[in-house]
């Protein structure tokens, strides 16, 4: 996934809330499961990223998930957001980036 622009000040903290906001929906999800009788195979989501910055103007980043493959063997379909592990992906990186977007907003214009 890529990253919009904004100041590299806010790069770490947008990553922070990307695997926050993850870990929320993963729970949320292993909790939906367990009130519908569903078999919940236990997860901890655990993560790896690096930032780089070579020749580049802007860092880049490196993200790599670990989730148990009992509990989420596939994707699904990536192409749409959905109630699967693509869409909570997905949604957790938009909302990370959202907040970050109003964060600015916020504090930008000082009168």
């Amino acid at each position: 996934m890529s990253c919009p622009d904004y100041p590299s000040g806010f790069s770490t903290e947008a990553i922070t809330r990307f695997i926050e906001s993850l870990k929320s929906q993963l729970k949320a999800h292993q909790e939906r499961s367990r009130r519908e009788h569903k078999r919940v195979h236990p997860n901890t989501l655990r993560f790896i990223w690096a930032k780089e910055q070579c020749e580049s103007v802007m860092p880049h980043y490196h993200l790599a998930l670990l989730l148990n493959n009992d509990a989420y063997y596939t994707l699904g379909d990536y192409k749409t957001v959905q109630d699967n592990l693509a869409g909570r992906i997905y949604t957790a990186w938009v909302w990370a980036f959202i907040l970050t977007m109003s964060m600015l907003r916020v504090h930008r214009v000082r009168f």
